[in-house]
């Protein structure tokens, strides 16, 4: 795996992975690893800008969450389970590393980007990281090379409807087809609170809307991370499920050892038994015969 480390502004090392690396390893294409809308963006600036978050009751995404919005209004106002659900996506799960005991978290670190999120980050910020280019010289006059104007800054979009962006779970079809509708939902709510909050309006409609959507989103935000939760407790129950089959079958291959070598034992004490009784029967008659008397008249015969 090719890969770098970076420090982030509070010292903390950070692993920059290769785009198509990291794609393997999460099992994603690329296109799905360029999204950077919604919530993520924040999330990672947070983790980058100001450290790991740490909470002793168990309360770890909750206070990140807290921090999240009061670093960066503009960050979407989400619940404490759509941070959750967004680190706990296969896609996104590399980059943190959280002490989850139970369901209470105790601690969210950021430990590793890939290139194009690193990118897109550095880009977010505005330039306080992004380094200065430099044009390699062409001359040999001793003239300084320029400097190369940086890009321009990112600004996060909105995702569109009908992309899924938090299910990637092909072992279990029918958890994984609502997840994706829901999330579909969750994104198309999202997209028209954003709008409402953007276009106002003059008779006090806009709180109630943006009111009522929100709530339509949690609820759905609810049902989402409840499907995911059932969606990873069907896949732990697939796998003891296999793992005591693999169990059954080594303990019959070893029954079934056992019953070739009581077969084969039984065989040859039988095939013994068989031997020794013809070899008395035999020595039985030839006792016998030796025994008996000749009589008169085959001795005149002779």
């Amino acid at each position: 795996m090719t890969s770098r480390t970076v420090k982030s502004p509070t010292g903390t090392d950070i692993e920059i992975v290769s785009d198509d690396d990291w794609a393997v390893t999460v099992g994603v294409n690329l296109p799905s690893l360029r999204m950077w809308s919604q919530s993520k963006p924040f999330l990672i600036r947070e983790l980058w800008e100001n450290g790991p978050a740490t909470e002793e009751k168990g309360r770890a995404t909750a206070v990140l969450l807290e921090r999240m919005l009061s670093h960066y209004p503009d960050a979407p106002v989400v619940q404490p389970t759509a941070l959750t659900m967004l680190m706990k996506d296969p896609t996104n799960e590399p980059a943190f590393k959280r002490d989850i005991t139970g369901k209470r978290c105790y601690a969210i670190e950021l430990v590793a980007l890939p290139e194009i999120w690193y990118s897109k980050l550095r880009l977010d910020i505005g330039g306080s990281t992004v380094p200065v280019f430099t044009a390699t010289p062409i001359d040999t006059n001793g003239a300084k090379p320029q400097p190369i104007d940086p890009p321009e800054r990112f600004i996060p979009y909105v995702q569109t409807p009908g992309f899924t962006e938090l299910v990637d779970s092909p072992d279990v079809s029918s958890p994984v087809i609502e997840v994706e509708i829901a999330s579909q939902v969750a994104m198309e709510l999202l997209t028209r609170v954003i709008e409402i909050v953007s276009t106002g309006s003059s008779h006090g409609v806009t709180d109630v809307k943006l009111r009522q959507l929100q709530s339509e989103y949690e609820t759905v935000t609810n049902r989402l991370a409840q499907r995911l939760e059932e969606n990873d407790r069907m896949r732990r129950q697939l796998r003891e499920t296999g793992e005591e089959l693999a169990a059954v079958k080594l303990e019959r291959d070893g029954l079934r050892q056992r019953l070739r070598q009581t077969e084969a034992n039984l065989n040859s004490a039988l095939k013994g038994e068989s031997a020794h009784a013809v070899t008395t029967e035999v020595m039985k008659r030839v006792d016998r015969i030796m025994r008996e008397t000749p009589k008169p008249h085959e001795r005149g015969e002779e």
